[in-house]
């Protein structure tokens, strides 16, 4: 008698599966969309762009934030994010970086077209979630 070995009928290797177990395909479609995109050229990285929003953008103040907005000549909108230690430790700067930055690719339609945008968290964000932070730019946006 020959002995079974672990490889199914097409030939692949079994991973501990039992011939006689469901085996559940789950297919997942990811999304694709370019606009949703945040690629290095929708970043601002150079100390100067910074300086150069902070300084001639126009600023919208909110509980949590500190938006600074200026046209640019590249024709995108581009976004910065500068947490200073202030807002917490490197667990909660990063945390809400990784917010804004989610915020902006999802929403990019509320920030004005071409233009560089400076997000400035201040203390009062560390406990904001993702659905609060849009709110408030959302908010903000209409005064």
């Amino acid at each position: 008698m020959a002995e079974k070995s672990s490889r199914d009928e097409e030939g692949r290797e079994g991973r501990g599966l039992r011939s006689g177990s469901p085996q559940i395909r789950i297919n997942i479609r990811l999304s694709s969309r370019r606009d949703e995109s945040f690629q290095k050229k929708d970043r601002l990285l150079r100390r100067w762009e910074f300086l150069r929003v902070q300084r001639r953008g126009k600023k919208l103040v909110t509980n949590s934030l500190v938006i600074l907005f200026l046209k640019n000549k590249h024709g995108r909108t581009r976004l910065g994010v500068a947490a200073s230690k202030k807002v917490g430790n490197s667990v909660k700067r990063n945390r809400l970086k990784r917010l804004i930055r989610e915020a902006f690719r999802r929403n990019r339609h509320m920030f004005p077209r071409g233009s560089d945008v400076v997000v400035i968290p201040k203390k009062e964000a560390h406990g904001m979630n993702y659905f609060r932070l849009v709110d408030e730019v959302t908010r903000a946006r209409k005064v």
